[in-house]
């Protein structure tokens, strides 16, 4: 969220149904799919895949892109 709000970092295209998620989610209540999605994705490209995988479960296991 920090940086969306400073302008750091931008949806390109049309993504309605993760902004209604980000704007309709309830902190306590179980987070939407996209939601994480959009977090683990973030993470690993701040932190970068090896730090990513040290912080906890990997949601992207498997996946082959």
């Amino acid at each position: 969220a920090n940086l969306f709000e400073q302008n750091r970092a931008h949806h390109i295209g049309s993504f309605a149904d993760l902004e209604d998620e980000l704007c309709t989610w309830v902190p306590g209540l179980p987070s939407p799919n996209r939601l994480d999605a959009e977090v683990w994705a973030y993470t690993e490209l701040i932190l970068g895949q090896d730090e990513a995988l040290r912080t906890g479960a990997n949601p992207l296991a498997g996946y082959r892109g």
